[in-house]
């Protein structure tokens, strides 16, 4: 019995090392030291759908900034994955800052895996909501199409009220008589939004719905705020141009069965096709959870998740010197940026 409860200890102890092994973290490649401040908002005009107690709705967003007092940057705006939250994609928010950008990455509070404010109160993900986008991710049926129409649109409007709110708050901070880090740096002239899966569709429809917005990346998502109506048995797509310069990142799995599926008619398709100014391009090998950082921190999770063959080191690096061009294109005037059409061939597969 003893031997059996060291050996049961030793397991139990060995598990963190298991699922969150040591790694060599990526290293921002700018020139600024990056420096974090975290804030959280109460939108006194929306009740938080999640509260028992029908309190207003908060929302913490998370800032990683050059360490500097002097000089303007533009504002990135990040949203994170139905199973994210809002440090999923640390080393591209490192990457962006170290090269002169001002980034907030949101909690979409009950949304998020969890949210930690700045009061220290954490807020698991809503139960129902989870199990309602794990139902959803694996449906088959495309009886239940207007259903889940409905439901996604839920989500959305959460969410992108969630963005607008941020948006409103920060470029009003910035413009204050004094403010503070990081708003005393922000150029409000210069405004890029991404995010990753339902934060990058997210992301995409808030940029429909302002004026101020100047790029956006969607991250292996689906844009369902390109879904306007349903009608006859199927989704009716927004057929006015898409008005923001856009790049849509495929996992392989993700691209192939959409064109299999759907064609043209699926929704970042058509969007890039009636797009003002579009770019799409597909990383051969990899999964969704590939545009994460997960496959560093946790192998075994991000492999159970959903990643693909190609090497997850390289694919976060590839995603982040994209996402950092296309950015530098759209909000520093930096020249056209030169996407390719596909990225991560088989030599840089990894090692198994």
């Amino acid at each position: 019995i003893r031997y059996t409860s060291a050996v049961l200890t030793l397991l139990l102890s060995l598990v963190p090392l298991l699922l969150f092994p040591p790694f060599e973290p990526l290293e921002a490649s700018g020139s600024y030291e990056v420096e974090t401040k975290k804030f959280t908002y109460t939108d006194q005009n929306r009740m938080d759908p999640f509260s028992d107690e029908k309190s207003p709705r908060k929302v913490t967003v998370d800032f990683y900034y050059p360490k500097t007092e002097n000089g303007k940057f533009p504002l990135i705006l990040f949203s994170h994955g139905a199973f994210g939250f809002s440090g999923s994609n640390f080393f591209t928010f490192q990457e962006l800052a170290s090269h002169g950008y001002v980034v907030g990455s949101i909690s979409h509070t009950s949304h998020a895996f969890f949210t930690l404010d700045t009061a220290k109160t954490l807020t698991l993900a809503d139960p129902d909501f989870l199990q309602k986008a794990v139902e959803i991710n694996g449906l088959k049926d495309t009886s239940r199409e207007e259903e889940v129409f409905h439901i996604t649109k839920e989500w959305m409007k959460l969410r992108t009220k969630d963005t607008h709110f941020l948006l409103d708050n920060i470029l009003s901070e910035s413009r204050s008589s004094a403010p503070c880090l990081p708003f005393s740096l922000l150029s409000s002239d210069a405004i890029g939004l991404f995010g990753h899966s339902l934060g990058g569709a997210s992301s995409a429809e808030t940029a429909r719905e302002r004026n101020d917005v100047d790029a956006v990346i969607v991250l292996d998502g689906t844009m369902l705020g390109e879904e306007v109506d349903f009608i006859d048995g199927h989704v009716v797509l927004n057929d006015t141009p898409y008005p923001v310069p856009l790049l849509n990142v495929y996992a392989e799995d993700h691209y192939e069965g959409a064109m299999e599926t759907q064609g043209d008619e699926y929704d970042n398709f058509y969007a890039s096709a009636h797009a003002l100014d579009a770019r799409e391009t597909v990383f051969r090998g990899t999964g969704h959870l590939n545009f994460t950082d997960l496959p560093l921190f946790s192998p075994i999770l991000a492999e159970k998740l959903g990643i693909g063959p190609a090497d997850a080191r390289s694919a976060i690096v590839t995603m982040n010197e994209i996402v950092l061009e296309f950015f530098n294109s759209y909000l520093k005037n930096e020249g056209t940026p030169q996407i390719e059409k596909e990225y991560l061939d088989e030599s840089t597969s990894a090692e198994n």
